[in-house]
């Protein structure tokens, strides 16, 4: 039953990590919504219409990769930040460094880069908080709570 439970809290969590890596990506490139009501509803239809394709695409990009690394996660438990950071870390770098089809253009860009980096160390800590921190298919079990006092009252023997 465990083993239902890790598979939906890993496509709830991938889902929503490429929701926030691509959110994160359009509000660190918008310039602020304007102020007449006209143009904030263009703005407003562009922006969603532009994060419904950078969703989909991140998505697609990252897909793969993602599925690798929770198998691997799961397999063997690992529950640290550091993991999925450096997973997702490597997984911008490589989009960066155009083996991905999203970025190919932001080669010789260093804000893009940046931002792209940035976006995919968000997509992991989202990750991490909703199914990273509980990987595995074994519970790991709780720390005992210390020395146990010795009881007051010893079995009489007779």
């Amino acid at each position: 039953m465990r083993a239902i439970g890790r598979v939906f809290a890993c496509l709830i969590g991938f889902m929503l990590a490429i929701v926030a890596a691509g959110l994160f990506l359009l509000i660190a490139r918008s310039e602020g919504a304007p102020t007449d009501p006209a143009d904030a509803f263009v703005y407003w239809g562009h922006f969603v219409l532009s994060a419904g394709l950078t969703i989909s695409m991140l998505g697609f990009t990252a897909l793969i990769p993602s599925a690798i690394a929770m198998v691997v996660s799961e397999t063997f438990g690992l529950r640290s930040l550091l993991f999925y950071l450096a997973v997702a870390g490597a997984m911008g770098a490589a989009a960066v460094f155009g083996m991905s089809s999203l970025m190919r253009e932001a080669t010789h860009d260093p804000q893009r880069a940046t931002m792209m980096l940035a976006a995919s160390f968000v997509g992991g800590f989202v990750y991490w908080l909703i199914a990273g921190r509980m990987a595995g298919l074994t519970p790991r079990a709780a720390p005992a709570a210390g020395p146990q006092a010795p009881d007051q009252n010893p079995p009489s023997a007779g």
